[in-house]
């Protein structure tokens, strides 16, 4: 994972959203590349602070998410044998809380400086459908130079476009009641572990952050993922 997002994708990921007074990085590679040596300290800084966000919205947030994603992962692997439709709901609800809430929304809290607007953006534009999770992450994970479509299963099929797929072969089931295969169950759990292990464990490292749940704040039921009132840096 590279130092910090492309400063011209943002824009692009969250067009709706922004104000006049939203602080972004479109000077950072102007000044890396032409100006002198406090102008680049100015940029790396910048770099550094987008680091600093996203560590301290997992600090604060993370450990009751990560609980819940182990426990999920867990269960999946206990039934992958003999129950693949609970194996395929569990490892798919692993996969969509770790797109939410180990991903996306530390991600977008890296890549702004202004609280309040962090807060709009984590709070209000992104907590209800899983369907516009899908849908962001792969940009918001190119912003940050994550290459997501590059991520490879076991089989050497590609994770988000396998994910993808089993989701609605989840969503089926729960829905219709119509089979899983031994082998589609298989695939969520190894999509749901390739997230946690080719992108959200880097990314715990990228910003110096012990692995979970060691040494992470709990800062009690309202950063649950289960409590709709989630909020931006414990406030």
């Amino acid at each position: 994972m590279p130092d910090g997002p492309d400063p011209y994708m943002i824009r692009d990921v969250f067009p709706p959203m922004l104000s006049d007074d939203w602080q972004d990085y479109s000077e950072l590679e102007e000044e890396w590349l032409t100006g002198n040596l406090e102008d680049r300290r100015a940029a790396c800084s910048k770099t550094r602070e987008a680091r600093n966000r996203v560590r301290q919205y997992l600090s604060m947030n993370g450990a009751k998410t990560w609980a819940r994603v182990d426990r999920a992962l867990s269960t999946a692997i206990e039934d992958r044998e003999s129950h693949p439709a609970a194996t395929i709901v569990s490892a798919v609800t692993a996969a969509e809380l770790t797109i939410r809430f180990l991903l996306l929304r530390p991600l977008i809290a890296g890549f702004v400086f202004h609280t309040k607007l962090a807060k709009r953006l984590v709070r209000e534009g992104y907590t209800r459908r899983t369907e516009l999770d899908r849908r962001l992450l792969p940009e918001v994970c190119g912003a940050w130079g994550i290459d997501l479509d590059g991520k490879r299963l076991p089989n050497g099929e590609p994770l988000w476009n396998t994910l993808e797929s089993l989701i609605v072969v989840r969503n089926l089931y729960v829905h219709r009641a119509e089979p899983v295969a031994p082998e589609q169950a298989h695939g969520a759990l190894d999509c749901a572990t390739g997230l946690v292990e080719q992108i959200f464990k880097p990314l715990v490292e990228q910003v110096e952050l012990p692995r979970p749940p060691v040494g992470w704040a709990d800062r009690g039921p309202t950063h649950d993922p289960a409590e709709a009132s989630i909020d931006y840096m414990g406030s």
